[in-house]
């Protein structure tokens, strides 16, 4: 069993029958968490319960539909405004639950949330998007997140690339599930086209010549 699970980089309940069907199925899921607004009532107020606010999904970043849409909803529902205790924790159990496969349930069942389903289900099902700015820099047209969050300004030419070329195909945004374009022959789509393989390349090229220092 450890030889089969080692490609999931996500812990597994022995309960979670989906994280464990994807583990058997060689997937490499992430986890996704958004945390909601909740208003305690007065009884649980008083008595400082505390409250698990989070929605968590585990997601497969290589996955084009429905990881994309489920990674939306929730995001989307987390902007919804605040929710009392018990709404959400019924939503949060759906939430969690097989989320791809029941959107439009979701929202159907939730209409105190979803005030607006076809606002809610364009946003869900968006087309692809060109990401803002240049690689490795680049971020989400949508929610601003960095694709490459590993990588900062400044940083050694040998360790952008090396993160670059961990994650060279973004499919879509872990924060809010908006998919990302690619041309004909996969390069992503950005503010200036360029090749992120071949960017991290010219990196590893710049970071093995000598600096002025060496000579």
């Amino acid at each position: 069993m450890a030889d089969e699970l080692k490609h999931v980089t996500v812990e597994i309940d022995a309960n979670d029958l989906p994280a464990m069907r994807n583990a058997l199925d060689g997937k490499a899921c992430i986890r996704v968490a958004h945390s909601f607004q909740v208003r305690l009532d007065d009884l649980s107020a008083m008595s400082g319960e505390s409250v698990d606010t989070i929605v968590r999904i585990d997601v497969d970043p290589k996955c084009g539909y429905p990881d994309p849409q489920a990674v939306a909803l929730v995001y989307f529902a987390a902007k919804a405004g605040v929710l009392d205790v018990d709404e959400f924790e019924a939503f949060r159990d759906d939430l969690e639950r097989d989320t791809g496969h029941r959107i439009q349930e979701i929202i159907d069942k939730y209409p105190a949330i979803f005030k607006d389903p076809e606002k809610a289900l364009r946003f869900v099902f968006a087309g692809p998007k060109r990401v803002h700015g240049v690689p490795p820099l680049s971020c989400c047209p949508r929610c601003g997140l960095q694709l490459w969050q590993d990588v900062y300004e400044n940083q050694p030419a040998d360790a952008t690339a090396a993160h670059l070329k961990a994650k060279p195909r973004p499919l879509y945004c872990l924060d809010c599930g908006q998919r990302f374009q690619y041309d004909k022959v996969g390069r992503l789509k950005c503010s200036d086209e360029l090749d992120v393989v071949g960017i991290a390349n010219d990196l590893v090229k710049k970071a093995s010549q000598p600096s002025l220092d060496d000579m």
